[in-house]
């Protein structure tokens, strides 16, 4: 074998290796990041009426701004949870729902029901007085009937608007941080179309 030849073979070895070291390197940090617990906190809501409820998390930024809260799917990773409106929780069951604090603290809980009336939850009376951001007061709130929820402000309707339309951006950030993963596919197909031409010009 020609002395370029072997090289060219050498690159490609090592290139493939590089490419199999960046995607673990990568899945580890998204799927098992250790500075995801800094920020990482949770509420659990418990539904103690008779019919299903359906939940939005809505927080305030550092700017005063009305945001919807930044869900993660998981407590050791920074996977964002695809779906972070209208989640479900059923009449005597509760849901604990983790977000990241860091830049948007919660405030507020939207609440739904079958009928698509709306509802606001007041889950930190604190939030919207103090400087952000902060964990929550509570660790825990109850939802009694739906006649003890007050009427939402309109903040927090607007935020809920935001966060359904959000849902397709959210798509777009998972595919991006899947991408990477698929980085040894990405050079095994090309080494393979490289070999292919390499063979037909012989």
């Amino acid at each position: 074998m020609p002395s370029s030849a072997r090289f060219k073979q050498s690159f490609n070895i090592g290139l493939g290796v590089v490419s199999v070291l960046f995607a673990l390197l990568w899945a580890v940090s998204i799927v098992f990041n250790p500075f995801s617990r800094l920020f990482y906190t949770d509420i659990t809501v418990h539904n103690q009426t008779t019919e299903p409820l359906y939940l939005t998390p809505i927080g305030v930024s550092e700017r005063g701004l009305t945001l919807p809260l930044n869900l993660v799917q998981y407590s050791f990773s920074v996977l964002p949870r695809i779906r972070s409106f209208d989640i479900r929780v059923m009449p005597g069951e509760s849901r604990r729902i983790g977000f990241d604090w860091d830049d948007v603290q919660l405030a507020e809980i939207l609440v739904k029901n079958e009928s698509g009336e709306v509802r606001q939850l007041v889950a930190d009376r604190n939030a919207r007085k103090r400087v952000c951001c902060n964990v929550p007061s509570e660790r825990e709130v109850s939802i009694r009937s739906w006649d003890d929820l007050s009427a939402p402000e309109y903040y927090v309707t607007e935020a809920y608007r935001n966060e359904r339309v959000g849902l397709i951006q959210r798509i777009f950030e998972w595919i991006f941080i899947l991408i990477p993963l698929f980085t040894p596919v990405y050079f095994i197909l090309w080494w393979r179309g490289a070999t292919r031409s390499t063979e037909a010009s012989i």
